[in-house]
């Protein structure tokens, strides 16, 4: 059990902001919490290296017995996510709450534990 983050994505995923995408996703993996919700409310466009930014942090997760889960995903992102099938590798919920009520479930983490990530 351990500790999670919340990572409030401000915009679109795109060119100009890939590479501070990467940063924060890899401190996310490599830091201290166990379960990354990754709330994506605000976007409503991905670009491909987004994606596969997305997976890749999530099957590093994995591996070092960490979760990646993404929240609050609106209707032409929630089709993409289907049709590159995310699911296998990503849990995807509804909302915020959804996530960590999936986690209390699972014995992730302790309820003491949470904290806000900075916005992109």
């Amino acid at each position: 059990m351990g500790k999670f983050k919340i990572f409030y994505l401000q915009e679109d995923i795109t060119l100009k902001n890939i590479e501070y995408l990467k940063r924060t996703m890899n401190k996310l993996v490599y830091g201290n919490c166990n379960c990354i919700i990754l709330n994506m409310e605000k976007v409503k466009y991905i670009n491909g290296i987004g994606l596969e930014t997305i997976i890749k942090c999530a099957i590093l997760a994995k591996k070092k017995k960490k979760e990646l889960v993404i929240t609050n995903i609106e209707s032409p992102l929630k089709e993409i996510f289907q049709i590159v099938a995310f699911s296998i590798v990503i849990r995807l919920f509804d909302s915020d709450k959804e996530a960590i009520d999936y986690f209390y479930q699972n014995n992730k983490f302790l309820k003491t534990n949470n904290s806000l990530g900075k916005p992109l």
